[in-house]
C-alpha cells in the first residue's frame, strides 16, 4: 500500500543521494554524520513546535526501514605506536616536564601518557583511578572497565611502577585519593 510506496521512494532517494555524495568525494562516515545532524535538527525543530515533515522521518529500525538511511562504514584502521614513536612521545613529554618542572600539568601529562601506554586502558579508566586500585607491593592495577562493565587485574611494567611509587611519595600528606587528581571529570 501507501507505506510500501513511500518506502520505495525513500530507498530510491537514498541511493541517488548516496551516489551523488560519494561521487563528490564524501565517505560513508561523512554522509552518516550529515544524516545525524539532520536527525538532530528535526528533533530540535519538533521540540520547538516548528513545522516538521508530515509524516515524520523516522530514523530507527524499530519504527520503519528508514534506518537504512545510514550507510555502512568501513572499520577504522587500528594502529599502535611503534616502539620508536612511543619513545619519541615520552621523551618529548619528559623534556617538557623537565623544562617546566614547577608546572604540575607537564609532569601529569608525561606520567598519565606513560600509564596509558603501559596499561592499554582508556583515558576515562585512568583519569578516575583511585590509589586503592593500585597495589604497589604486588605491582598491579585493578581498573574498572566501563565499556565492558568489568574489573581486571593488570601487572604493571617496572617503569610505571617506579613512576607510581615516586608519585605517591610526592603526593604524601596531600590527602588525594586519585592518582591523577588534577584531571577534571564527571565522577
Amino acid at each position: 500500500g501507501h507505506a510500501q510506496q513511500q518506502q520505495q521512494r525513500l530507498n530510491h532517494a537514498n541511493r541517488a543521494r548516496d551516489t551523488k555524495r560519494l561521487k563528490e568525494g564524501c565517505s560513508p562516515a561523512t554522509i552518516n554524520r550529515e544524516l545525524s545532524l539532520v536527525q538532530t535538527l528535526l528533533g530540535f525543530a519538533a521540540s520547538m513546535n516548528v513545522v516538521t515533515p508530515n509524516p515524520p522521518i523516522k530514523f530507527t529500525a524499530g519504527r520503519n526501514k528508514a534506518a537504512s538511511l545510514k550507510m555502512k562504514e568501513r572499520r577504522g584502521k587500528l594502529r599502535w605506536l611503534r616502539p620508536n614513536e612511543e619513545a619519541r612521545l615520552l621523551n618529548s613529554l619528559a623534556n617538557a616536564a623537565d623544562e617546566r618542572s614547577k608546572d604540575q600539568s607537564a609532569i601529569d601529562a608525561y606520567e598519565l601518557t606513560m600509564f596509558l601506554l603501559d596499561t592499554g586502558c582508556r583515558y576515562g579508566e585512568v583519569a578516575y583511578t583511585l590509589w586503592s586500585q593500585v597495589d604497589l607491593e604486588a605491582g598491579t592495577f585493578n581498573p574498572y572497565r566501563d565499556k565492558v562493565d568489568n574489573e581486571s587485574i593488570l601487572t604493571l611494567p617496572q617503569r610505571t611502577l617506579r613512576m607510581l611509587r615516586d608519585r605517591k611519595e610526592t603526593m604524601k600528606g596531600l590527602g588525594y585519593s586519585y592518582v591523577f587528581p588534577a584531571l577534571k571529570g564527571k565522577r
